[in-house]
């Protein structure tokens, strides 16, 4: 690698410790060191505010109407430590960034002009907080086919008027599908709404005219002026001052800039509009999504004044989307233009298959090489099998690193979204079917989301932020944002959490027993449940647009538990594990919950919804009693794995920093084996100023407890083990670093240990380095003054608790358990012009843990049956004819 400057190639001006730079295609430290960032999209949650997801109507549009509504609370609560708890989760399973999403609407809801500027005092202080674990952050505009207002999320409400256009006749003809309202306003139901359909509206209507108008205005509506600017320019100049505003804001924190926020997205998954479409009279021929009713841009037009139309009809299976006859759409002559006298006052890779048809497919198709015209017919992008599918997912994603190289320059590509769908099979997962036989099972998730994740691996190298962390995810309503389900962590998958029965009704006010607070305080008893579930009462919401015959509540069936759930297991975790205690911080013992924290009206529940007014800033310091103290439990595995769903795919090893650049990764999750052979050349001597002594820089793997811990850590979650295992690391060679209850193995330590010169940690990536028993040397590293310690809410990873072989090619390695960190050091060649190629093997002893290879660790092991099962391993007929994660597979040409 070339030396990294010491001065920003933007400002000239010095930059610090923390700052990332890039070259030849790779992230790098201030050292120079080849940087792998992976981490998650926090949060799917926001982009609605706190308590109203996607499938409730009741005040949908008069909140709007009437200047929308603050998104305190967006992404975490800072109130109530959960936040605490969930970013010491992530970080836990190995996350170094985040994605952080927020919309155009949490800025500036209120009017043109009239930003929010309380909720970016809130996204300053969620900012700190996440920089206490060590996180980086990009900040990420986010939108979904322009705003919640059109089926999506990003913009406010009233850059739909300041377009000419009237939200409540929406739906109607079918220009913008709206989940609430789905299929039809005056008769919703929400719950039927097919999975994805949402991404359809960028090729309705109103997604089509506002992208237009965004990016073209000046040309296609040179008219439509406002405040004497374009449209075009209007829109963009809004867009650009509310973000730019928090933008500064984050910078005049003072310890947030660079810091912590590394980088910006410019804006997610912006539409094309009409732009390009030479003839408005055929559905264009690169739309290759089609589901339910499909206009063409002309009928779309046309449906947009009143006018009905009889439009293809498409159905989306396992081969794609096929036609299903025709339907027509009659908007009884309501348009989604306002009335002429009405003037306007002033004022990513995660989609394929899978996600489209909720099943992982024992085939799958390129889909990259389809959209960009490789194969003549589609029957030729099919691949068959588990190893042909996941060749094809990482060619793909090699394709769309090279792209920007090729366009751009020599950049780094992240993805920004990957990830797969959590209720596969009708939620089969989540107890919802075959008797509630398969509870728990998360194994087809964890093939579909490894074969997704491997494709970053291998030579790729890729960066990425899974898609999503959503904290109040639940099974009934997934993520809470047009039936997406996609989050790697739900409440409802707690061991021993009774999943919760929302009603649909913004008047739900949940009973103190399921209340956030009370959740966090509910004692580990699983049997001593008092609650009286949420309230049943049906509340209809009451359009004022809507005549005729009164809408039925959206969803019946949200009253009613799960499939084989008793009754008295309605209305209970809503958001933290049930079993995880909080203790006060005078430290006497006092579960939170037994002195409930009062609300503003003197009550003891602390409600669902986030009041703004409770929250004071910049400081965030309102409560009068202190928040709750979390205490982790004491074993590890247990807290990594809780709530976690198809964790083995996600909490995968792979290196954070390498000295040199990485040549190929490779993680069998069959195996538990994990592969990593990097370059190293004269450049890749770490930079240091001039006088400073030489301090050599580790490569640091990120090595996941979920897959490598002792059989004693992870057979019984309720326990800790003993410790006083054996352990060790060691130079050169085959190694072990044994907390297993396994008899003696021979070891050689022949070798001289270099880990007298093992360097302090890399500052975001880990904490300092901690030599303990998994160490032959007694030299005690100082402290890097980039260092993070250790956060309270972060359970205890002694080096017993892992069970590993290390057979490194050359060097010497460490293991820092806490931080499920193993740095490797290795010589550096003199020569800028002599490449070396060093290999490090690290495999689980005794092989694979069955449970996190099959994705059963969320299930019952209270009796022996169900633990032999969980337990046993299997393969499909598929694996055994077309091979497994080291075959070719099968392909159709």
């Amino acid at each position: 690698m070339p030396r990294v400057p010491s001065t920003s190639s933007a400002t000239n001006q010095p930059v610090s410790q923390h700052y990332i730079h890039t070259a030849h295609g790779n992230f790098l430290d201030s050292t120079g060191r080849v940087l792998i960032l992976r981490g998650v999209n926090l949060s799917g949650s926001s982009k609605a505010p706190c308590d109203r997801p996607s499938y409730e109507l009741e005040g949908f549009w008069e909140t709007a109407e009437n200047g929308g509504e603050s998104f305190v609370g967006r992404p975490l609560n800072l109130e109530d430590g959960s936040a605490d708890v969930h970013l010491a989760r992530l970080r836990g399973w190995g996350f170094n960034v985040i994605r952080y999403v927020v919309t155009w609407e949490a800025l500036e809801h209120a009017g043109p002009r009239q930003y929010d500027y309380e909720f970016m005092d809130y996204t300053v202080a969620v900012l700190r907080k996440i920089k206490e674990y060590g996180f980086r952050v990009y900040m990420d505009p986010h939108q979904d086919v322009w705003s919640r207002f059109s089926g999506g999320s990003g913009a406010p409400y009233w850059t739909l008027p300041a377009c000419g256009l009237n939200p409540r006749n929406f739906s109607a003809s079918m220009s913008s599908i709206i989940h609430s309202e789905y299929p039809l306003p005056n008769s919703p139901e929400p719950e039927s709404l097919p999975a994805m359909i949402w991404s359809t509206n960028y090729n309705r209507l109103i997604s089509q005219t506002v992208w237009t108008l965004f990016f073209a205005g000046r040309m296609y509506a040179p008219k439509c002026v406002i405040d004497g600017i374009n449209i075009q320019d209007w829109l963009q100049d809004h867009f650009i001052a509310a973000f730019g505003l928090l933008a500064d804001r984050i910078k005049a924190a003072g310890d947030l800039y660079d810091d912590c926020v590394f980088a910006w997205d410019s804006m997610n998954e912006p539409g094309e509009g009409f732009l390009g479409l030479a003839n408005l009279n055929e559905t264009p021929k690169h739309q290759a999504l089609k589901k339910g009713p499909t206009p063409t841009p002309i009928q779309s037009l046309r449906l947009g004044t009143g006018v009905p139309q009889t439009v293809e009809n498409y159905d989306f299976g396992a081969m794609g989307p096929s036609r299903n006859g025709s339907v027509t759409i009659d908007p009884a002559g309501r348009s989604v233009w306002s009335d002429p006298s009405t003037e306007v006052d002033g004022v990513h890779h995660r989609w394929g298959l899978t996600l489209m048809t909720r099943h992982w497919n024992w085939f799958n198709a390129d889909a990259l090489g389809l959209l960009r015209g490789k194969y003549k017919t589609t029957m030729a992008a099919v691949k068959i099998g588990n190893a042909a599918i996941r060749s094809s997912l990482r060619s793909q994603l090699a394709i769309l690193k090279e792209d920007p190289i090729e366009i751009l320059g020599p950049y780094p590509t992240l993805i920004g979204e990957i990830g797969v769908p959590m209720e596969m099979d009708g939620k089969r997962a989540y107890g919802w079917t075959d008797g509630g036989k398969y509870k728990g099972d998360y194994g087809q998730q964890v093939k579909a989301l490894d074969a997704s994740l491997n494709g970053a691996d291998g030579a790729n190298a890729l960066s990425y932020t899974a898609w999503t962390y959503c904290p109040d995810n639940n099974h009934q309503w997934g993520d809470g944002w047009n039936l997406e389900d996609l989050s790697l962590w739900s409440a409802d998958d707690v061991r021993g959490a009774r999943a919760p029965r929302m009603s649909p009704s913004r008047n739900y006010l949940p009973t103190p027993s399921s209340s956030k607070a009370q959740l966090l305080a509910t004692s580990r008893s699983r049997t001593s449940s008092t609650s009286s579930g949420p309230d049943t009462t049906i509340r209809q919401p009451q359009p004022t647009y809507v005549s005729g015959t009164p809408p039925r509540l959206a969803t019946p069936a949200a009253l009613t538990s799960a499939p084989n759930e008793s009754a008295e297991s309605v209305g209970s975790a809503l958001t933290l594990a049930n079993e995880y205690r909080l203790r006060s911080r005078t430290g006497n013992g006092v579960r939170f919950g037994d002195t409930p924290v009062p609300n503003k009206d003197g009550t003891g529940a602390v409600l669902m919804n986030c009041d703004p007014s409770a929250v004071s800033f910049p400081e965030y310091t309102s409560r009068s009693t202190p928040p709750p103290v979390y205490t982790p439990p004491a074993n590890p595995f247990a807290f990594l794995t809780d709530g976690a769903r198809a964790v083995s795919a996600f909490a995968r090893p792979y290196p954070q920093a390498t000295v040199g650049r990485p040549k190929m990764i490779d993680f069998d999750i069959g195996r538990a084996e994990f592969t990593y052979t990097v370059i190293v050349n004269g450049c890749d001597v770490p930079d240091r100023k001039l006088g400073e002594a030489y301090v050599p820089q580790t490569t640091e793997i990120y090595l996941p407890l979920v897959h490598f811990a002792s059989k004693l850590w992870w057979e019984d979650l309720e326990n800790v083990p003993e410790l006083g295992g054996r352990a060790s690391d060691s130079s050169a060679g085959g190694k072990v670093v044994d907390g297993e209850d396994y008899p003696p193995r021979s070891r050689s330590d022949t070798l001289a240990s270099e880990s007298e010169n093992l360097p302090a940690a890399n500052s975001f990536l880990s904490s300092s380095l901690t030599l303990g028993a998994a160490s032959s040397s007694g030299y005690q590293p100082k402290t890097h003054p980039l260092s993070r310690s250790l956060s309270h809410y972060e359970p205890t990873i002694p080096p017993e608790a892992y069970s590993i072989v290390v057979d490194a090619s050359c060097g010497s390695w460490h293991l820092d358990s806490q931080k499920q960190i193993l740095h490797w050091s290795y010589p550096v060649p003199e020569s800028p012009d002599r490449d070396v190629e060093y290999t490090i093997k690290i495999k689980r002893m005794g092989g694979a843990i069955p449970r996190v290879v099959k994705g059963t660790i969320g299930q019952d092991y209270s009796s022996p049956e169900k633990k032999k099962s969980a337990d046993e391993g299997g393969s499909s007929i598929w694996d055994a004819c077309c091979g497994s994660e080291g075959g070719v597979g099968c392909t159709i040409m």
